[in-house]
């Protein structure tokens, strides 16, 4: 055991230890974090998927209509 150990003094083991507590503490935050980013993307991204589904079956639907009154008007 050196003499800085278990001393509150600058580079002890008490220092240390709550240096490492502190950047666990702010390593999980950063993952829960990073975990709801990754959840926040996935939902936006099936949203945007879902519009432009729609957006492509209005224009099908549009286009087929028009084909429909064209083919009538012959």
């Amino acid at each position: 055991m050196t003499e800085r150990e278990g001393t509150n003094e600058p580079g002890g083991a008490d220092e240390i230890a709550a240096a490492h507590d502190a950047l666990v503490g702010r390593r999980d935050h950063v993952s829960d974090v990073a975990e709801l980013d990754s959840m926040r993307l996935q939902a936006a991204m099936e949203q945007r998927g879902k519009a432009f589904q729609t957006l492509s079956d209005v224009v099908k639907k549009t286009s087929e209509t028009q084909q429909d009154i064209a083919d009538d008007l012959q």
